[in-house]
């Protein structure tokens, strides 16, 4: 028996050995499902399949990064496949064929808050009313919801039609204005980058080509929760070898209200006729009483793969259902009790659950109220906190002129006296001359003397600056250059003084960042760097408190101990 395969069980064996031609496994929970897939990929290199034609795609930056590491173990041969998200996976796709798609390689990718900066942009343009947050919410989720569903804006009427989805009045006529922005901008959204790839297999014969033939063997971690895009970009990728290896489990799809679709895993045999099913039924993480508690409830749904979860370990603890009069009596009794079971669970091994973020309102009154450390989950990430996103619009810039929206953000931050109507004037002028702000920028110097254009040229002759420095300098010193240049402390000082601490440590954090990214990538440039940010997950992980989050986050984590509130 081959040393790779020691220490698995029957099933998944057959798994891993498992050569050409369709596979799915339903791996229940806690069967080892990363398992399987990093053993396969290793197996496969012993196996004399280059890693290099091997494609493994997953869902989390936390799980591919899993994935590498446990290979770096298994098999470092095998730490040359590509084992990604489908994002990350597209865009370093796309960094390759952009030009195929009027776009260059140094293409920004835009997070919410650029998508909501380009949708208030649009909105005013077109005239249409109620441009409260709301509003712009509405038209996010309803481009995502078509981007997600693989429709472009010329199909957007057809498809309307026929879903019977309730969208925003105007809708198409926005997602349609919407992509035409971010195309002018050089720019993409998440979103896009999935739309954009399959619009490349779609239309190029010469891309279809170059992808089917790099890529002999294709794994897909999570496949319950694949959307038509991506269900769409693997059926484009395996057109030819049919080595397509999926990892799922049903029972464990809990996304279909952002597009995923578990008939995808359900219907796998009818898509790929001829196709193997392996079930892996046994559980190494939970006692006996979660895996019976579990069953008992899910065997009520109807449309499922039928499977019986079982396990070796213990009976284990008995599942205490707590009933209080409200939430708030409930939150209290929560506190308590992990006040009294602290010795045995510590506050880092214990979560609390809910189903939507506000409801934690309580539980976090009632743990402060305790003096019990906690962290929420789902919060404002890292990189969404204002001084972080300014400078890494400065940074977006220098990789990208064309980034309107970030430039947009910069161009009086700090206050250098441009304000909103000498912006207009910048903006009109640019699409009069059909070219981007950042070019605009470089010709105020022959538009008069006029305060307005001064200012214009003095703030382009700082990010030429900049941009000089940093080519001097390299990456590592990156943000070092940008606080020097443009005062920053200085005027965060002023602007933030309660919160001056937090946020200088924040930077501190961001420089720290930005360098160890140099050190791991020699050879990076600025928009390299800023693409690992715009590619980062959500994913956080706490040592020292008790962990919120909605059930939605909490997928894939582990604790010894778990509350779930507000349980009906």
């Amino acid at each position: 028996m081959h040393p790779i395969l020691e220490n698995l069980n029957e099933a998944q064996k057959i798994a891993v050995t498992h050569r050409d031609g369709p596979l799915v496994v339903f791996a229940g929970a806690g069967s080892g499902k990363t398992r399987i897939i990093t053993h396969r990929i290793a197996y496969l290199v012993a196996m004399g399949v280059r890693p290099w034609r091997i494609l493994a795609v997953t869902f989390t930056n936390k799980a591919a990064n899993e994935m590498r590491e446990r290979l770096a173990h298994l098999s470092p041969p095998a730490g040359r496949a590509l084992i990604a998200t489908f994002h990350s996976a597209c865009a370093r796709w796309l960094r390759e064929f952009a030009e195929n798609l009027g776009f260059t390689s140094d293409f920004s990718i835009y997070d919410d808050g650029d998508t909501k900066s380009a949708l208030k942009k649009i909105l005013k343009e077109l005239n249409l009313p109620r441009l409260e947050s709301d509003s712009l919410n509405e038209y996010r989720h309803a481009i995502s919801r078509l981007k997600n569903n693989a429709v472009l804006p010329k199909d957007f009427h057809d498809y309307s039609f026929q879903s019977n989805l309730e969208m925003p009045e105007h809708t198409g006529t926005v997602y349609a204005k919407y992509q035409e922005y971010l195309a002018s901008c050089n720019a993409m959204d998440f979103d896009d980058l999935m739309m954009n790839m399959i619009l490349l297999l779609r239309n190029s014969a010469d891309v279809l080509l170059e992808m089917q033939s790099r890529y002999e063997y294709i794994l897909v971690d999570e496949y319950q929760d694949t959307n038509p895009s991506q269900f769409e970009l693997i059926s484009f990728l395996v057109e030819k070898t049919k080595n397509i290896f999926v990892v799922g489990d049903d029972d464990q799809s809990i996304y279909s209200w952002r597009g995923a679709t578990p008939a995808n895993i359900l219907d796998f045999a009818q898509i790929y006729p001829g196709a193997k099913s392996i079930k892996l039924e046994q559980n190494y993480r939970s006692s006996k009483t979660i895996i019976d508690g579990a069953a008992a409830l899910i065997t009520n749904n109807k449309h499922r793969a039928i499977k019986k979860i079982w396990t070796e370990n213990e009976q284990g603890d008995l599942v205490d259902v707590h009933v209080e009069y409200d939430g708030e009596m409930e939150s209290y009794w929560v506190a308590d009790n992990i006040k009294e079971e602290k010795h045995r669970f510590t506050y880092g091994q214990v979560a609390i659950f809910y189903r939507t973020n506000s409801q934690s309102r309580s539980i976090e009154e009632a743990l402060r109220l305790e003096n019990i450390p906690y962290r929420i989950f789902g919060s404002l990430r890292f990189y969404d906190r204002v001084e972080i996103k300014d400078l890494l619009a400065y940074m977006r810039v220098l990789g990208n002129p064309n980034d309107e929206v970030a430039l947009t953000r910069i161009i009086n931050v700090p206050t250098r006296g441009i304000g909103d109507k000498s912006v207009a004037g910048l903006v009109q002028l640019a699409k009069e001359r059909h070219i981007g702000l950042y070019e605009m920028l470089s010709s105020m110097e022959t538009e008069g003397e006029s305060r307005s254009a001064r200012k214009l040229t003095e703030f382009y002759q700082l990010m030429e600056s900049i941009k000089k420095t940093v080519e001097q300098k390299g990456l590592a010193s990156l943000l070092e250059i940008i606080l020097e240049k443009i005062e920053y402390f200085s005027y965060i000082t002023k602007k933030f003084p309660e919160n001056i601490e937090d946020k200088i440590d924040n930077i501190r954090e961001l420089g720290a960042a930005i360098n160890h990214f140099a050190q791991n990538h020699p050879n990076a440039t600025v928009s390299d760097y800023i693409q690992s940010t715009a590619l980062m997950s959500d994913e956080k992980t706490t040592e020292n408190g008790v962990s919120l989050m909605t059930l939605h986050m909490a997928k894939g984590l582990e604790f010894p101990r778990a509350y779930i509130l507000g349980l009906e």
